[in-house]
């Protein structure tokens, strides 16, 4: 995707758009760094990936398709394409557009799962609520600094609740999460601390070690190490405890401070 900031015409460009959706599989940039993303877009086009994070693109212009599993949705203007947690997608432009792409990372929506809310939605076509909860979004695009404080869950607290309230979720879609991938982050999230190897991996979850790293490879765009040791970075740099910088990357899993500071120099520029 071809991305841009707040302009009002329109650009194809699509031989830069295939250049950057070739590599696009997993979002895991996004995943580990756990922030909100708002961007907006001209023609968005994006081969199938997924990401733990729900993602929702506002179309301001033009006519967008997404597609869901086997299922196509095709959005029109101040119409919201919802893309539920890890949930494989593919992205299309019908017609010119422009739209804004807004990523919630985990920590934004965590506690509503919790309660057992059902977050799993196709397409949102009720413009005038759809308008309401782009005025959010505004706000927080505005915002300096989109951290998780009080303000920032408030706007993403309205946004989720003006969808509850207006929209009917797909209930059979909480049966059909991209499971592996699921079961990887979060078995990786609970033990990156520990030394966590390509053998060990796939023998818990019954596979060849060598399939088992392509198809990691394939799935998550980037090698296992190098995401474990970038998870493990993102830890390490959001501590906030007394620890010295030495005890935060012994305890985050690093074996030695130069194995740590030769990933870091690389920190998330996934291949």
């Amino acid at each position: 995707m071809k991305k841009v900031r707040r302009i009002g015409g329109l650009n194809i460009d699509i031989f830069i758009q295939t250049r950057y959706n070739k590599i696009m599989r997993y979002e895991a940039i996004i995943d580990i760094e756990q922030k909100i993303s708002i961007r907006d877009y001209q023609n968005p086009c994006a081969y199938i990936h997924f990401h733990r994070g729900i993602e929702m693109l506002y179309v301001k212009s033009g006519k967008l398709s997404v597609r869901i599993f086997e299922q196509i949705y095709t959005a029109e203007k101040d119409e919201i394409l919802f893309i539920p947690s890890y949930f494989p997608h593919s992205i299309q432009t019908e017609q010119p557009s422009l739209t804004t792409v807004f990523i919630l990372s985990y920590k934004f929506f965590k506690d509503l799962e919790k309660q057992g809310i059902n977050l799993n939605y196709s397409l949102l076509d009720n413009k005038e609520i759809n308008r309401k909860i782009y005025r959010y979004i505004e706000l927080l695009d505005a915002e300096p600094d989109r951290e998780a404080d009080i303000l920032t869950f408030g706007y993403v607290s309205v946004i989720f609740g003006l969808i509850v309230r207006n929209y009917t979720p797909h209930k059979e879609y909480s049966l059909r999460k991209n499971n592996f991938a699921e079961q990887i982050v979060s078995y990786i999230e609970n033990h990156y601390r520990e030394d966590i190897t390509l053998d060990k991996l796939a023998s818990k979850y019954n596979f060849n070690k060598f399939y088992f790293s392509k198809l990691f490879n394939k799935i998550f765009g980037c090698s296992l190490r190098y995401y474990i040791n970038n998870v493990r970075i993102n830890h390490i740099l959001t501590d906030e405890s007394d620890k010295t910088m030495t005890e935060r990357i012994l305890d985050a899993g690093f074996k030695d401070i130069s194995t740590f500071y030769k990933y870091k120099k690389n920190l998330y520029k996934f291949q």
